[in-house]
């Protein structure tokens, strides 16, 4: 149980909310996506933004929208597995 815990603490989920401030720069070098209203603050997080619905960059995996939800789940759940 531990072991299978600490693997999950290394997957990082990004949700279309608002970003200022949050993300510091720990999104560096990393391929993500999520709205267009995110896209500057992702960028200067270090990201490197993509117009897709669903982006898996190592243990991070990033949406953009409600409708998206479909793959982001399945992607999370394959991510766990």
């Amino acid at each position: 149980m531990i072991e299978r815990m600490n693997r999950w603490q290394e997957l990082l989920f990004v949700l279309p909310i608002p970003t200022k401030g949050l993300l510091g720069k720990s999104l560096k070098r990393k391929r993500v996506t999520g709205t267009e209203t995110i896209k500057d603050d992702l960028e200067n997080s270090g990201a490197i933004w993509v117009d897709e619905c669903l982006v898996i960059d190592g243990h991070l995996i990033s949406s953009q929208t409600p409708k998206d939800l479909p793959l982001f789940a399945q992607a999370i759940v394959e991510a766990i597995q």
